[in-house]
């Protein structure tokens, strides 16, 4: 857990993970920033593959806070490839199912990897963990859409694309999911847009 205030912003925690060095020369890694007191952070890697030099490594960042006296845990999460022969995505899914704190409300955001409209892959497969999608339960949205078209690991991709999610163990009142980060809800600064969700 760490501070910002040393980089010029007050009032805010997070914690951080490195999870693999990307594109030769990045460290790539996740994060969970917040205005709340962190009670409880977490780190843990969910693919075979432990070597950061390895870009298929995947590691999973949380933390708990405490909202109206109770406890919810946040997980940044960026899975791979449900077709991926060497870090399968299903092990994948089961090690984070596995190492999440069953016993209170958690949400698991990110990166997922796996589109919506593709039946029985990566998608129903974590909906089968007892999850839910966030984006159905609420009452106001919009498509959804989080990417355009091809981008790094969609090569081929011409089909506008749902695959970052924000997922939750329990069923909740959503009252809007959005799409951020997309030129139209804020600029843009990945090629992956963001999910907002308000919670009643």
């Amino acid at each position: 857990m760490q501070e910002l205030r040393k980089l010029g912003v007050d009032d805010y925690t997070f914690v951080w993970g490195f999870s693999h060095i990307g594109f030769v020369y990045y460290e790539e890694g996740l994060a969970v920033l917040t205005k709340h007191k962190i009670e409880e952070d977490y780190s843990f890697i969910i693919t075979h593959s432990k070597n950061t030099l390895n870009w298929k490594t995947r590691k999973i960042v949380g933390a708990k806070i405490l909202i109206n006296g109770e406890p919810i845990n946040f997980y940044s999460c960026h899975l791979g490839w449900w077709e991926d022969e060497t870090e399968p995505y299903r092990n994948q899914v089961d090690n984070l199912i596995a190492q999440v704190n069953q016993d209170e409300q958690f949400f698991l955001m990110g990166d997922f990897n796996n589109d919506a409209s593709v039946k029985n892959e990566g998608y129903d497969y974590l909906l089968s963990k007892g999850l839910y999608d966030t984006y159905s339960l609420a009452k106001e949205k919009d498509n959804g859409t989080t990417v355009l078209g091809e981008i790094k690991g969609w090569d081929d991709n011409k089909r506008d694309l749902r695959i970052d999610y924000i997922f939750t163990n329990r069923p909740i009142q959503v009252q809007s999911s959005k799409v951020i980060f997309n030129d139209r809800n804020k600029p843009m600064i990945s090629d992956h847009f963001g999910v907002e969700i308000t919670i009643q």
